[in-house]
């Protein structure tokens, strides 16, 4: 028993000193013992360890603490990183893709958010926005590239389909040339859509069409032949 409240009081001894130690705003991770034996020594909380305990002790705290001042050091280098990249997204900058960091440190050298960082900090907000830009911009141009691809496929399907319909209207025929059925469909909006699309040219559409009836054309042939 008297063992165990022996330990007990050495226990509470220990958290009593790391309280006086919390408890002073000076110290930082870069306080020497010296400076902490200046500042406590006449404390009764300073007393009651002896001279190891105290230095174990305060190594413990001060490695806990040059933690925390790590973490609140980041924390904090992020949040004017961000209040930067928050500046540089603003329209009123016009910052593009091809602008340059000589131009753009110019203009907002009287910003708080760009004061708030380091030269090199700066220039890594930056490039890493400049990056983000030219990601952005090639995927918006494989987005618009997609869009023109399906409406050309579909300005393309459409004139095939006037021209299937114009076959089963008996408008057009295997032997039927190019330059007599253009008459038919030339202000037709399933042409003039055609036109603008960058894949098969009209006419190369419509000669697949003749060549396909062609095709079916002499297959009826042999079957009446053979009948």
């Amino acid at each position: 028993v008297v063992e165990e409240a022996r330990r007990q009081a050495q226990r509470q001894r220990k958290e009593d000193f790391l309280s006086m130690l919390k408890e002073c705003a000076e110290l930082t991770s870069r306080t020497r013992f010296q400076r902490v034996v200046t500042l406590f020594s006449a404390d009764p909380r300073w007393v009651g360890l002896d001279e190891l305990d105290r230095e174990e002790l305060f190594e413990l705290y001060s490695a806990k603490l040059e933690q925390k001042e790590l973490q609140e050091r980041r924390s904090n280098r992020k949040a004017r990183m961000d209040a930067f990249r928050s500046l540089l997204e603003e329209p009123r900058w016009s910052i593009g893709v091809h602008s340059q960091w000589r131009r753009v440190q110019g203009i907002l050298e009287n910003e708080a958010a760009f004061r708030a960082l380091e030269k090199i900090d700066r220039l890594a907000a930056f490039e890493e926005y400049i990056r983000h830009l030219e990601v952005q911009a090639e995927q918006d141009k494989l987005q618009t590239k997609e869009v023109q691809r399906r409406t050309e496929r579909k300005q393309r399907d459409a004139f095939r389909g006037l021209l299937l319909k114009m076959q089963n209207e008996s408008k057009i025929f295997p032997w039927t040339r190019w330059h007599e059925a253009l008459h038919e469909f030339a202000s037709k909006e399933e042409y003039l859509g055609a036109k603008q699309q960058s894949g098969s040219t009209p006419a190369e559409l419509f000669e697949d069409v003749v060549e396909g009836m062609g095709d079916e054309y002499a297959s009826h042939r042999k079957t009446i032949r053979a009948a």
